[in-house]
């Protein structure tokens, strides 16, 4: 029922005061609150995107938390390839509602302006983007739009202590979207005798 990708800023920036292994533990912990037959993968991204965890189920908490404990920064900001990485893979997926969560604290060498297809094909494809942007050098301007043309939300934060609980409401978030609550006719699709004397058709409908 559910896909989701986070996308998260590997560049030098993101050394200075822990807040890339802020970002990864976060992104863990979120992971691991998803139901276990969720999709969950992580990107991480500098001047080239990569596949820190490729999609896979969230039960796989420990592993994803393992693997992204390995991993140190280096390089520039490009955003852009990471999210056309994370549509690609989404694409190929099954799953009901497919959400990215981006997050950096720079400015991408790539834009909105030259490369901002990607966002457009992903709201066509119905696939959501959300943004996080930490710290005072980020480009809250361009990520604001990212968001916005995404359907998602924005979300801006200079307490890098923070960044657990924004991923943490906007996980539970997309999990709340997820859930639909209707009403559900009862129909009989077959003669039984444990519907005798019983009439069907005066059955009120369930509310699920």
């Amino acid at each position: 029922p559910l896909a989701v990708v986070y996308c998260i800023d590997q560049s030098d920036s993101m050394g200075r005061s822990s807040k890339f292994q802020i970002a990864l533990t976060a992104a863990a912990e979120s992971a691991a609150m998803l139901a276990p037959e969720a999709r969950v993968g992580v990107i991480t991204f500098s001047d080239l995107p990569r596949w820190a965890v490729p999609i896979t189920e969230a039960e796989h908490a420990d592993a994803i938390r393992e693997r992204l404990g390995e991993l140190s920064v280096h390089g520039g900001t490009s955003i852009y390839p990471a999210l056309q990485l994370a549509y690609d893979a989404l694409a190929e997926e099954e799953a009901k509602l497919k959400h990215v969560i981006l997050l950096t604290d720079g400015r991408s060498v790539t834009t909105l302006k030259t490369s901002g297809q990607v966002v457009d094909n992903m709201a066509r494809r119905k696939m959501t983007v959300s943004a996080v942007a930490i710290g005072r050098e980020s480009d809250q301007e361009e990520l604001q739009q990212v968001a916005s043309l995404g359907e998602g939300r924005f979300y801006y934060t200079e307490d890098f202590a923070t960044i657990p609980q924004i991923l943490l409401d906007e996980t539970m978030t997309v999990v709340r979207t997820n859930k639909i609550d209707q009403r559900i006719a009862v129909h009989a699709v077959d003669d039984s005798r444990f519907l005798d004397g019983i009439d069907v058709e005066s059955i009120p409908d369930l509310q699920g």
